[in-house]
């Protein structure tokens, strides 16, 4: 079929001189592209066996161009395989908890072609996320700025605990700037959980800037996997911190055991003890309290604040029989039966 058209752009003179003939490019019936040829009219038509060849070649093109896509996915799949089982191998080196989210964020800005990457984890005793490590463009800002679970779109990503890709955070009414910076055109944020047992964690987050630097499906998919690995190295590490921190109590307790069994004086051993408890348990203040009689006499104390008021008398073997266990009291709970005479 012989059609009067021009492609956009070409001059008037060569639209009169040129013939083309095109054939689609079909893959499962859908067209992903084209192949065309042009030739002068002075050089004679297209013709129909012409057109015929240019329909086989296209076809076998298309297949030609699937299997190269699947090779190229099936590589691609094959090459990030590889990184997160270098990964896993790199961050599962240490069990220095710092030093494994210091891995795992620098492996997820090079990996990703990242400007920035940063591990958050969430603070005991607090719902906040709070960047542990930081690595590129304004790491300090964001070291320094903890997300509120619920607050922009980390904080929305932490509440879903569903990985996300904001390409363009100006265009997204949930974007808010970190403290210190502002939000720029074209900046991309891909975020994802770190869970243990369906529990967040943490979140591992990398930062983009550039209108041809969008994240892509295929980056939040590896992204979730390093996420993973994270997630169990970030256990480990904190499983063997708190083993190290009992091996390293109970040694503490041992010495202190055989420290105070060979002291005589009892001003030596009443300091001993105090001195003992702030390498196990650190403290602001502390005291020791003996049964004096009808009174509880306060015998030891460190920084203890000096405007504190003690009664002069209190039920005394009541009162340590109430303090006997093992009990956290109120600092003021224990002033209002104490005696320092």
């Amino acid at each position: 079929m012989i059609r009067e058209k021009t492609v956009p752009g070409t001059p008037e003179e060569e639209s009169r001189l040129d013939t083309m003939m095109s054939a689609p490019l079909i893959l499962h019936g859908k067209s992903i592209g084209a192949i065309n040829a042009w030739r002068l009219r002075s050089k004679g038509l297209f013709d129909k066996p012409e057109l015929n060849f240019l329909v086989s070649i296209a076809h076998q093109a298309s297949i030609s161009i699937e299997s190269m896509r699947l090779f190229e996915e099936t590589m691609r799949r094959a090459q990030e395989a590889a990184a997160i089982a270098e990964v896993g191998r790199g961050i599962s080196a240490t069990l220095q908890l710092n030093t494994v989210l210091e891995r795992i964020a620098l492996y997820a800005k090079e990996l990703l072609k990242a400007e920035t990457s940063a591990v958050y984890l969430t603070e005991t005793g607090s719902s906040q996320l709070r960047a542990i490590s930081a690595i590129g463009v304004d790491a300090d800002e964001i070291k320094n700025d903890p997300i509120q679970p619920g607050i922009g779109i980390l904080g929305d990503i932490a509440i879903k605990k569903i990985g996300e890709i904001i390409n363009d955070t100006t265009v997204d009414l949930r974007a808010i700037p970190v403290k210190g910076t502002e939000i720029l055109p074209y900046e991309h944020i891909m975020g994802v959980p770190v869970l243990s047992n369906d529990q967040l964690t943490g979140l591992l987050v990398v930062w983009r800037i550039g209108a041809d630097e969008e994240y892509k499906t295929t980056d939040l998919d590896f992204l979730s996997s390093l996420a993973q690995q994270a997630a169990v190295a970030i256990e480990n590490a904190r499983l063997f911190e708190a083993e190290h921190k009992r091996r390293q109590e109970a040694e503490t307790l041992s010495q202190a055991t055989s420290a105070l069994a060979n002291t005589l004086d009892i001003n030596s051993l009443l300091e001993s003890i105090l001195d003992w408890l702030k390498k196990i348990a650190p403290y602001d203040s502390a005291s020791i309290m003996l049964n004096n009689i009808d009174t509880v006499k306060l015998v030891a104390k460190r920084q203890l604040p000096k405007k504190a008021i003690y009664s002069s008398r209190c039920p005394g073997k009541q009162a340590v029989r109430k303090m006997g266990g093992q009990h956290i009291y109120s600092r003021m709970d224990v002033r209002r039966h104490v005696h320092t005479g």
